[in-house]
């Protein structure tokens, strides 16, 4: 489960629940489809804490995610952002030292605390704020490869590798 924890008592915490449809292969479903991830957050501002789930993000994404999250505990910016297809969930770097990265958090749509609701197309994203020092990041990363490894992109060849 990726984490994240900030001196404010702000958290946020993301895993992979499942693959979107389990039964894939029976369903004869295309490329993209087969690889939806059902992901779920659990996170807490300063009003409270709430979760929800959504398939909000492929096997792929995820890997993006983890290269991402590599590349911050390397002191390296590769991308401003890392976003999704679907826009629940943006991960954003505000800045970086030496030592450690800002990231913010930003989850809309269906993840998006029940108190917050979005009411019009031009509200912004509930964003979390956080300092990741570069071990945090390389922990970060490792659990995210870690639901990579659980959750492989899957190809007609995944499902006859799966068979045997």
């Amino acid at each position: 489960m990726l984490s994240f924890r900030n001196g404010a008592g702000h958290s946020f915490r993301l895993e992979v629940v499942r693959y979107q449809y389990p039964d894939a292969e029976q369903l004869a479903l295309s490329y993209l489809d087969m690889n939806w991830l059902l992901v779920r957050i659990i996170a807490r501002d300063s009003v409270g804490e709430w979760s929800a789930q959504d398939p909000c993000m492929t096997t792929r994404e995820l890997a993006d995610l983890a290269g991402w999250l590599e590349s911050l505990s390397r002191g390296m910016k590769q991308h401003n952002h890392c976003a999704f297809r679907e826009p629940c969930i943006c991960f954003a770097l505000r800045g970086m030292t030496s030592a450690d990265a800002a990231v913010a958090v930003q989850v809309d749509y269906d993840l998006r605390p029940p108190w917050r609701p979005r009411i019009n197309p031009r509200q912004q994203a509930v964003t979390l704020d956080f300092r990741l020092a570069r071990e945090e990041a390389c922990v970060a990363a490792s659990s995210v490869r870690g639901m990579v490894a659980r959750f492989p992109e899957r190809t007609e060849t995944w499902f006859d590798t799966r068979k045997g």
